[in-house]
């Protein structure tokens, strides 16, 4: 795949159902079992590969609400997206 570096990467990487969408469902889950500070590790890795990852960001705003981070949570959720 020489001239598209973004492809030379794992498929499970690549495709919409492989890890990243699963570490989004990962944290999710974690949040839900009131596991903020293991949500928050888990959305961290979504964003170290997407540092604009809506949903991420998304969960990681309301583990911080959780927590009483407010200021944390605004910033996370107020990212631009785009």
């Amino acid at each position: 795949m020489e001239g598209w570096p973004g492809l030379q990467r794992p498929v499970e990487t690549l495709m919409f159902y492989g890890a990243p969408i699963m570490r989004l469902r990962r944290a999710e889950a974690l949040w839900a079992e009131g596991r903020a500070e293991d949500a928050l590790r888990a959305c961290d890795e979504v964003l170290s590969d997407d540092p604009r990852s809506a949903a991420a960001l998304t969960i990681k705003g309301f583990c911080l609400m959780t927590g009483g981070k407010l200021p944390e949570a605004r910033k996370a959720l107020e990212e631009p997206c785009a």
